[in-house]
């Protein structure tokens, strides 16, 4: 955590990389589709497609072209 539950900030982890190379990053954005859709016009690859999380949100994995696996994740409450 960054700073206490009630206020902003950013929360995360650091793990141990088990079989897998690169780094792994999630990216909070307004629309999984159109940045996802820009993401794969620079010729990048979808690993898993947008997938709803309920309660949460939309989140969709890629692969850049180093091998590194990003996600990203869009908050929507309504998903389901």
């Amino acid at each position: 955590m960054t700073g206490d539950e009630d206020s902003s900030g950013i929360d995360g982890a650091i793990m141990e990389k088990v079989n897998q190379k690169g780094i792994r990053i999630t990216m909070d954005v307004p629309s999984v589709d159109k940045y996802g859709e820009k993401i794969l016009k620079a010729s990048r690859k979808l690993l898993i497609p947008k997938t709803a999380i309920p309660g949460v949100g939309h989140i969709a994995t890629f692969q850049d072209t180093e091998g590194n696996i990003f996600l990203l994740m869009e908050e929507d409450m309504n998903a389901h």
